[in-house]
């Protein structure tokens, strides 16, 4: 079957897309619009998208040229375009698909476990925060703060104050053994002392137990340096690298670690993107599913830092070489690329 995106058929169910006539609703998998024109069950735009209905999609959106709806604009997942979005209705586009936007013209992947930063924030100078990208805190008492400036690159950032100060996240699942390991990029600054406390982890275990858990902490050997720990499921520890000694307070680093679950030189370590150390770590790796994560500080161990966090971002599987390389360049030239989730 074949169409002009100019003269569509009034009513056509091809493969999982239903189009109808001035509406296009997604009613399963992805809708792509501007791909290969010779795969029969997509709709597609070669150049522009021009909608005088409402156009809907649950899934994806992938536009060649301008995506012009005079009706509304809902998208539940990704939206791409090569060029303009307009829409003359109301545009209902979710956080997630405007975070995933602005990635993608990075180079940045999108398929991240957890991702918080400060530039998404939409508040006033030092005020408390109670949401943060999925990370929440209801006890007003011990919300982090945010600022405006002040941070890295000055930045915004969020404020952890190192005594009962944290935010917690929705229950995910980390899959170490079936996706091969972790990545995880920390742009954060230490602000007090190193005294061995957590600013950064998950465990399925929110009481003071070991079991199942990854979490990091500063240290104070080496005269400053930052620690991983990870507990398999059974509570054993697996390993606890130790990264980097001689890192000073009141300075912003990027923190990165890459952490395969095989190979040799599995276990890498980076400071604003340069390998500091690779070793090979071996051990009884499980999937730590069902797992609360934590920023800021470990209530279940009564451990909080006292640290500014402008970003996390965590992947549960090893990043490419080339998307170690487009990462850090996103977290170290553009993290502070203002983004309205409203």
């Amino acid at each position: 079957m074949s169409f002009s995106p100019t003269n569509p058929p009034s009513l056509s169910n091809v493969g999982n897309i239903l189009y109808l006539s001035n509406n296009i609703t997604k009613v399963s998998s992805n809708l792509t619009i501007g791909t290969s024109p010779n795969a029969d069950e997509q709709f597609y735009f070669l150049g522009n998208a021009n909608v005088t209905g409402n156009l809907a999609v649950q899934g994806n959106l992938l536009v060649r040229s301008n995506a012009n709806v005079i009706g509304n604009l809902s998208v539940g997942s990704n939206l791409s375009t090569f060029s303009n979005v307009t829409s003359y209705g109301i545009q209902n586009i979710t956080a997630n698909v405007k975070i995933n936007q602005l990635l993608t013209s990075y180079n940045v992947p999108t398929d991240y476990a957890t991702f918080i930063n400060a530039s998404f924030i939409n508040q006033s100078n030092a005020t408390p925060v109670s949401s943060w990208n999925g990370f929440t805190q209801s006890n007003v008492s011990i919300q982090p703060t945010y600022y405006t400036t002040g941070g890295y690159n000055n930045g915004p950032y969020v404020k952890f104050n190192g005594t009962n100060n944290y935010m917690e996240g929705p229950i995910g699942n980390y899959p170490w053994t079936s996706s091969g390991g972790e990545t995880t990029f920390m742009l954060v600054r230490f602000d007090g002392a190193y005294t061995n406390s957590t600013f950064y982890g998950y465990t399925v275990n929110p009481g003071n137990t070991n079991a199942g858990t990854m979490y990091f902490q500063d240290n104070n050997a080496l005269g400053g340096e930052w620690k991983t720990n990870l507990y398999n499921s059974s509570g054993t520890l697996v390993f606890a690298p130790r990264n980097h000694g001689g890192l000073g307070t009141g300075t912003y680093y990027l923190l990165t670690q890459r952490w395969g679950t095989t190979g040799s030189n599995n276990h890498n370590t980076y400071i604003n993107g340069a390998n500091i150390r690779s070793n090979t770590i071996t051990g009884a790796y499980t999937d730590i599913n069902g797992a609360t994560p934590y920023i800021g500080g470990f209530p279940g161990y009564n451990s909080y830092k006292n640290i500014s966090i402008t970003s996390i971002l965590h992947y549960n599987r090893l990043l490419t070489p080339t998307e170690l390389t487009n990462v850090t360049n996103y977290m170290m030239n553009y993290i502070n690329t203002p983004l309205d989730l409203t």
